[in-house]
């Protein structure tokens, strides 16, 4: 059944009812909220989803001509609101999903610059214990490269910490 069905049969159980304005915008909050997390799977767009709705609060209302106006107002505040929530839970998820992804990129960064130390440390002691001269001579440019690559892994660092 289309939203706009549904919403049309659910509108007509209830407009004989006595508290119609409030039974029918807990159906129109309901059913556009199922609709709109529906469309995140679907591909529907918002806007035929919108229409759909605002057609069958107006088809609904055909015999109580008096309540279309007014339905459809309250209908697109609701609405309007309804996308702002959503809207608002989706950007908190994806700013928590960043904030995640920041910290891991934080601890790649000291891990690899811990690396680089090691590897310093490691062609140092090997020099040593073999007693290569010329590799021991060779290791001070090597060992100032990799200064190098640790501070602009510190400004990648000091970059994503601030920000």
């Amino acid at each position: 059944m289309s939203y706009k069905e549904e919403l049309k049969h659910e509108v007509a159980s209830i407009l004989s009812s006595s508290d119609k304005f409030y039974d029918i915008s807990n159906i129109l909050h309901v059913l556009y909220t199922r609709a709109l997390e529906d469309s995140k799977k679907t591909g529907q767009s918002v806007t035929s989803i919108t229409y759909e709705i605002l057609e069958g609060i107006e088809e609904s209302h055909s015999q109580h001509i008096e309540h279309i106006e007014t339905q459809l107002s309250h209908a697109s505040v609701m609405i309007a609101l309804i996308i702002y929530e959503s809207a608002q839970n989706n950007i908190k998820e994806k700013e928590k999903k960043l904030q995640q992804a920041k910290a891991q990129l934080i601890d790649t960064i000291e891990l690899e610059i811990v690396h680089l130390l090691e590897s310093i440390e490691t062609f140092e002691h090997y020099a040593n214990d073999k007693s290569h001269t010329q590799f021991q001579q060779s290791i001070y440019k090597t060992k100032s490269d990799i200064l190098n690559n640790i501070d602009a892994f510190k400004a990648l660092l000091k970059q994503h910490s601030i920000s």
